[in-house]
């Protein structure tokens, strides 16, 4: 019974630890006025991991749905 309270507390820091090393960096044109592109391209880096076919045609399939 005691080691519920303690297991929660450990599972709940483990997750926010997780959700803090998360580093996010992106680059824009600042003087760009966005509001006029109506095209996107999917370009696959070079560096990074492949993912599977399946979960890469689930990814773009929400983009492009969101995006529609």
């Amino acid at each position: 019974m005691n080691r519920f309270p303690l297991f929660c507390i450990t599972v709940l820091l483990l997750m926010a630890s997780s959700a803090l090393s998360q580093d996010v960096s992106f680059k824009f044109d600042d003087t760009a006025d966005f509001s006029k592109f109506k095209t996107y391209k999917w370009v696959p880096f070079k560096n990074e991991a492949p993912i599977d076919n399946l979960t890469d045609q689930q990814i773009k399939a929400a983009v492009d749905a969101a995006l529609a």
